[in-house]
């Protein structure tokens, strides 16, 4: 399906990732294959239930979906927050959400992995079979284990799904990991990627996180640059002679969000402005104060970011020229879906354009 220069970002599919889809340009679509995480419902906290079915829930996926990412490319979706949910007219909600995307003619690869419901995986026949798109294999890091405990387990998955590996997209995920971890990371990637290599995947990915779950420890009104890790381990896994995979994985990472699914309280938490803003290295992170003083104030975050040397011109994405014509007051503050949406799609745009470099400069074979 795609080698190793490929970019395969996992994001959380909520407004701000998937306008920051529909914001990309054309010409960095070819080179991503998206993995959309189906959030969990969120909570009532007043009520202190759920705040909504799970039909309401999932009811504009499928439209968002097919406004931000189109039918014409594969993308990946996974349902594991919700696949304990309750059915929807008789139908598991993964059904219920490949049904909407066969409609439309979308090309969505259905996301399971190890230790899934039974259920959960049934349905993820049933799916595969009416749509003949294949699937993704998603491990987490605590389904990692051993090489041979490892390679086991995806076979007998293989076989209890009835499909063969070279229909199926293979993900290794190492989830959050931070930068005193990258060089036992890379060693445990190379190890385990060196096992499953032996069988025939359509493809192979790495992907990690290493964005912080909150920026809680950054300072209001300071700027903080936070390393990377990911994108690290990555290039040394491929790029820098520490490994000799038979095979070299793709890179995935959580774009400018942490790994965990996290939902604050708003009577008891308080948001602060801040802009995340992808660097060659590091994310730039500018922080103002909290959000009820006003939204005013990312005009003032955007002006400080856009004299900053790592600021790429307003010409390099979407984001960019919204960031640079916020610092102008060209338009409005927005909001923290606005900010996602600006930050993610830069990120998106950074990180498929390195990625293009990489392979034009690379002499891996």
């Amino acid at each position: 399906m795609f080698g190793r220069f490929h970019y395969v970002p996992l994001l959380k599919a909520k407004a701000g990732e998937m306008r920051a889809l529909e914001d990309l340009a054309d010409e960095n679509r070819d080179a991503i294959t998206p993995l959309l995480d189906v959030v969990p419902i969120p909570w009532d906290f007043v009520e202190d239930r759920p705040a909504k079915a799970v039909e309401q829930h999932l009811a504009t996926l499928v439209p968002q979906t097919q406004r931000s990412w189109g039918t014409e490319r594969p993308f990946f979706v996974d349902l594991a927050n919700i696949e304990d949910e309750s059915l929807i007219g008789g139908r598991a909600p993964l059904l219920y959400v490949m049904e909407g995307y066969r409609a439309i003619g979308a090309q969505a690869i259905p996301v399971t992995g190890p230790g899934r419901t039974t259920a959960y995986q049934t349905a993820i026949t049933e799916s595969v079979l009416a749509d003949q798109r294949g699937v993704c294999v998603r491990v987490p890091v605590e389904g990692l284990g051993r090489p041979q405990r490892l390679r086991d387990t995806l076979v007998a998955l293989l076989a209890d799904l009835g499909m063969t590996a070279a229909d199926a997209d293979l993900i290794l995920d190492f989830e959050a990991i931070r930068p005193s971890q990258v060089s036992l990371i890379v060693s445990q990637a190379a190890i385990l990627f060196d096992s499953v290599s032996e069988i025939a995947w359509r493809s192979l990915t790495f992907a990690a996180g290493s964005f912080p779950e909150s920026l809680e420890r950054v300072g209001s009104d300071s700027v903080e640059l936070i390393a990377r890790s990911d994108w690290a381990a990555w290039q040394s896994l491929v790029l820098e002679g520490e490994t000799d995979l038979p095979r070299f994985p793709a890179f995935g990472d959580y774009g400018i969000a942490g790994v965990e699914f996290s939902e604050i309280d708003p009577r008891i938490m308080q948001m602060s402005a801040n802009v995340r803003y992808t660097a060659e290295e590091a994310w730039v992170v500018l922080k103002g104060r909290s959000v009820r003083k006003g939204f005013d104030q990312f005009h003032r975050l955007c002006a400080d970011l856009v004299r900053r040397p790592d600021f790429r011109g307003e010409g390099f994405s979407a984001g960019d020229r919204y960031i640079a014509r916020c610092a102008r007051r060209e338009v409005g503050p927005g909001n923290a879906t606005t900010w996602r949406q600006m930050g993610t799609n830069h990120h998106l745009t950074l990180v498929e354009r390195a990625i293009a470099n990489l392979s034009a400069s690379s002499t891996i074979a």
